[in-house]
C-alpha cells in the first residue's frame, strides 16, 4: 500500500477572495527565493493510538474534511489575483511509509524523515496546499504527520488539529458516531467579516495605531544601522537551555502575566541595552482568531505593532509595561496589509526595503508559553543546563527577501529544556552581541523570578552577557 484515498462529495463549496492574513502569507511566500519557501511551511505530527486501522484513518479524515474548509480549499488565480476555492468533491490522497522497525532511539533518521517531509516547497495554485503521511510499523499506523502551507494553517490551529484528529481516530475505533460539532467558522467567514463595514472600520482603526506610532520611530531615527555590516547581513543563532524553561513560568507567576510576556520584555530589553536605544517598536505575531473563530482549524497570523520603553522605576514595570503593549499589539493586528504597505512607503518616503524599518519583530508561540511549568519540568533554578549559542541552526533569514533586523522564535526542545533563535541582521547586531542577547534573556528572567532587579542592575545583566560570562561564549 502506497497511499490511502480519502475521497468526499455532496458538501458545500464557495469561493471569495483570502483574508488579510493570506494575503500577507502569500506575499512573504513569493517574497521568499525558490527552494527556500518550505520555511513557510507547518506541520502537526499526530501519534495515532493502538487499535487504530487503516480504514478508521480514512473514516477520521474524511470527517475532518467535511468539518473543516480549508482541507478542501484549493488556491486560484483569478483577474491576476488570487483567490480560495472550496471544493465539495475531491478526493484526498494520504502517503504511506511502511517499516518493519522502530526507529533507533540515537538515529537522526527521524528527524530527517520530519525534516524533509516539512520542507517540500508546495505549488501554490495546482495542488492541495498541505499533504498528509501515515507511517506505520508492522503494517499498523502509527504516525500521522500532516504538512500545511502556511497560506492554510498556523500553529495554533496545528494544535487544534491533533486534538481534534486524535478524538475522531478514537471514536472511529470505538465505532461511534461522528457528530458535526459546534459551527466552526471558515476562512471565507473570515474574509467575508473583513470585507464588511464592520470589518473594514476595524481595519482603519488599526492602520491609524501603526501611523502614529511609526512616524514618531521615523522622525527619531532610530532606524539608522549601528553596524557597517557584512555581506551576508542575515544571521541565525540558537542557545537551548533547560533552566529558561522552568525560570520563565516562575517569573510570569510573580507578576501575573504569562511566559509568551516575560521574553518580549526580556528579549526587547536586552536589544535595547546593547544597542542603547531608550526604547523600540514591537512586532508580534497575533492570530487572526477571536472567541468568535477560536475552533477554526484555518486561522492565520498577522503582526501588531506596539511601543516598549527600556525606562521606569524597575525591571519589573518594564515587565508589566511590555505585557500591556502586547495586548494593545494584538488589538490592531487586523489590517489589510496592502494599505499597511502604502503607509510604510509614505512614512519612509518610499525608500528602503521592509527589512529597513524601524521595527523589531517576535514570534510570541503560547502553544509554548502556556505548558512551561516549574513542578513539570522540576530543574534547580541555579542550573543552566545548557547548550551554547551556535550559529545557522534556527531559520533561514534573508533580508533581501523579506527578512528581520530582529526576529526572535522559541519552541521546547529535546530532554525538556527551552530552545531560543534568533536571526538579525549584521548592521543592527554584531555576533558576539546576539550571543550576548541570547545569554541575557536567560539570566534576566532567571534574576527577575527571584528579586527584584532596577534598570542599573538589569543593564548590568545585559552587559555581563555580551562580555564577561564564559559559560555562554559562542
Amino acid at each position: 500500500m502506497r497511499a490511502l484515498t480519502v475521497e468526499f462529495a455532496g458538501l458545500d463549496e464557495a469561493s471569495g477572495p483570502l483574508t488579510w492574513a493570506q494575503s500577507y502569507m502569500l506575499k512573504m511566500i513569493y517574497m521568499a527565493s525558490p527552494g527556500t519557501r518550505g520555511q513557510f511551511n507547518v506541520a502537526s505530527y499526530i501519534r495515532i493510538p493502538k487499535g487504530v486501522t487503516f480504514q478508521h484513518v480514512v473514516r477520521a479524515f474524511r470527517a475532518l474534511a467535511e468539518r473543516h474548509q480549508s482541507f478542501r480549499t484549493v488556491y486560484r488565480v483569478v483577474g491576476g489575483a488570487f483567490e480560495q476555492r472550496v471544493l465539495g468533491n475531491g478526493t484526498i490522497e494520504i502517503d504511506v511509509i511502511h517499516r518493519s522497525e522502530p526507529f533507533a532511539p540515537d538515529s537522526s533518521e527521524i528527524d530527517e524523515l520530519f525534516r524533509g517531509l516539512q520542507s517540500e516547497e508546495f505549488d501554490l495554485g495546482k495542488a492541495w496546499p498541505y499533504r498528509a503521511t501515515l507511517i506505520c510499523r508492522s503494517g499498523a499506523p502509527v504516525f500521522l504527520v500532516i504538512v500545511f502551507s502556511h497560506l492554510t494553517s498556523d500553529a495554533a490551529a496545528s494544535a487544534l488539529l491533533q486534538r481534534e484528529f486524535t478524538s475522531l481516530l478514537l471514536k472511529c475505533r470505538s465505532e461511534a458516531e461522528l457528530d458535526s460539532g459546534s459551527p466552526v467558522a471558515q476562512q471565507l467567514e473570515v474574509a467575508a467579516y473583513q470585507q464588511s463595514a464592520e470589518g473594514a472600520s476595524r481595519g482603519e482603526r488599526s492602520i491609524r495605531h501603526w501611523e502614529r506610532v511609526l512616524s514618531r520611530y521615523y522622525r527619531s531615527g532610530q532606524e539608522r544601522p549601528r553596524h557597517a555590516g557584512s555581506v551576508r547581513r542575515a544571521q541565525t543563532i540558537s542557545m537551548t537551555s533547560r533552566r529558561l524553561a522552568s525560570s520563565a513560568a516562575t517569573t510570569a507567576r510573580r507578576y501575573n502575566t504569562t511566559p509568551s510576556m516575560v521574553f518580549i520584555s526580556a528579549a526587547a530589553f536586552a536589544y535595547a541595552t546593547i544597542s542603547e536605544r531608550p526604547g523600540l517598536i514591537l512586532e508580534i505575531a497575533c492570530s487572526n482568531r477571536t472567541r468568535t473563530w477560536a475552533e477554526t482549524q484555518g486561522t492565520l497570523f498577522q503582526f501588531g505593532i506596539a511601543e516598549f520603553s527600556a525606562m521606569g522605576v524597575d525591571f519589573g514595570e518594564v515587565l508589566k509595561n511590555s505585557a500591556a503593549t502586547a495586548l494593545s499589539a494584538y488589538a490592531h493586528s487586523q489590517y489589510d496589509d496592502a494599505v499597511l504597505d502604502d503607509l510604510r512607503r509614505r512614512l519612509s518616503g518610499g525608500a528602503g526595503p521592509y527589512s529597513q524599518l524601524p521595527a523589531i519583530s517576535f514570534v510570541v508561540n503560547d502553544l509554548v508559553g502556556w505548558r512551561l511549568s516549574a513542578a513539570e519540568l522540576n530543574i534547580p533554578l541555579d542550573r543552566p543546563d545548557l547548550v551554547r549559542p551556535t550559529f545557522g541552526e534556527f531559520g533561514d533569514g534573508d533580508m533581501e527577501t523579506g527578512g528581520y533586523a530582529f526576529y526572535l522564535g522559541y519552541h521546547r526542545a529535546a530532554g525538556g529544556g527551552l530552545r531560543l533563535g534568533l536571526e538579525f541582521d549584521t548592521s543592527m547586531l554584531s555576533r558576539r552581541e546576539a550571543a550576548g542577547c541570547l545569554a541575557a534573556i536567560d539570566c534576566l528572567i532567571l534574576e527577575a523570578g527571584r528579586t527584584n532587579l532596577s534598570l542599573s542592575e538589569a543593564k548590568n545583566v545585559v552587559r555581563e552577557c555580551v562580555t564577561e560570562r564564559p559559560e555562554y561564549a559562542i
